[in-house]
């Protein structure tokens, strides 16, 4: 199992609440760029050190699974083409294979799975290796990756009478 969150509006107190709650021992950072205009405990070098001071591990990997890839030359390639990148893959394989000895969370900013990356590309992912996800919600409620994806790809019905 591994879950996903966005810290959205919460503060980091209400945040690290959150992952309590799920057992969380170690954040994954996967937004591209690990700053926050508007909560400054939630820019990398900082977040890094409150999750110290509240035991949790704190590990940065948006320059692999951020939203945009690591180079300019990548900078316009499909969802399928990032996701063959050997940098993306070789990250995914290092969370699932760390998911086994811990309780891993994926992060970004956005507290919505549905619009976010976490959802649309690194879920994703990890669903089609047989690895479950779990998106924590901003309100501490959970919704299981399967759940989300079938609001983004509904059901198509038949076109037989």
């Amino acid at each position: 199992m591994i879950y996903t969150i966005g810290y959205g509006q919460n503060t980091f107190e209400e945040f690290v609440a959150r992952l309590r709650s799920y057992g969380v021992t170690h954040l994954g950072d996967v937004r591209s760029i690990p700053y926050s205009n508007y909560q400054a405990e939630f820019r990398g070098e900082t977040l890094g050190e409150l999750c110290k001071s509240h035991g949790l591990k704190y590990v940065y990997l948006g320059d692999r699974l951020g939203a945009f890839p690591p180079t300019e030359a990548s900078a316009n390639l499909s969802r399928e083409e990032h996701r063959a990148l050997p940098l993306f893959r070789e990250a995914i394989d290092r969370i699932i294979a760390s998911s086994e000895r811990m309780t891993l969370c994926l992060m970004c900013g956005c507290s919505r799975p549905e619009v976010c990356h976490r959802s649309t590309l690194l879920a994703e992912e990890l669903d089609d290796r047989g690895v479950p996800v779990t998106h924590i919600l901003a309100d501490g409620t959970s919704v299981d990756h399967r759940e989300i994806q079938s609001q983004l790809r509904p059901e198509q019905f038949s076109l037989e009478l």
